[in-house]
């Protein structure tokens, strides 16, 4: 789609890699920084295997279930290149009203769980080997279930909109893309996960300790 190829555009930007990386018919998997981001395990083998918590996802790459999509920075920019046009990037960057962006066509106004849940889909699917996004969900090259990807961060994002650390990210993701504050949007409605069930359910109850230690700590 457009949206993507404005994306894979701006990835030596988004990713901190070249360009040439993240044309559609490079073998994304033999750069080794890009096999660490995913967190790939036995890459090139028959039981290779992707991970929806992909270290990248983390701050400093190191992944931490107490507090997951630190690395929030690409997600903005992904947000912002999808909604405002590739040129919103540039330092300075001030939209006037032409052409009309799909920020205004969508009409989107502040961040909502689904935007970030889409923005870390897409940020999965931009590194994976895949070089069309799937209409059946499942990536050709690397059979990941992006369907199912999509709805375990959903999961998560809905059922902790409300947790302070979520509530950060979506401020910062807010001010960077509409130059404002977050608002406690409403984060939507999720389905069941079975494939993903224990990886959802770890995420959320590292969550749940991670909060319940900060409770501690301010006592």
């Amino acid at each position: 789609s457009d949206v993507l190829y404005k994306l894979w555009d701006n990835a030596e930007e988004i990713f901190g890699l070249p360009k040439a990386h993240f044309t559609p018919s490079f073998a994304r998997l033999e750069i080794l920084e890009i096999i660490q981001m995913l967190g790939v395990k036995d890459v090139g083998m028959p039981n290779q295997k992707f991970t929806m918590w992909f270290p990248f996802l983390f701050k400093n790459m190191r992944v931490d279930m107490w507090k997951p999509f630190m690395n929030w920075e690409p997600l903005r920019q992904i947000l912002k290149a999808a909604l405002w046009g590739k040129v919103s990037l540039a330092k300075g960057f001030m939209w006037h009203g032409r052409p009309k962006m799909n920020g205004c066509k969508w009409q989107v106004s502040s961040v909502t769980a689904g935007a970030i849940v889409w923005a870390v889909t897409i940020c999965m699917f931009v590194l994976s080997p895949d070089n069309k996004f799937p209409g059946s969900g499942i990536g050709q090259v690397s059979k990941i279930d992006y369907y199912k990807v999509f709805c375990g961060y959903k999961c998560v994002l809905v059922t902790k909109w409300v947790d302070p650390h979520i509530q950060k990210i979506a401020s910062e993701l807010n001010s960077f893309v509409f130059g404002k504050g977050g608002t406690m949007a409403k984060p939507g409605s999720t389905g069941p996960m079975e494939d993903l069930s224990v990886e959802i359910d770890a995420a959320m109850a590292a969550m749940d300790a991670a909060a319940l230690a900060s409770d501690d700590n301010a006592d």
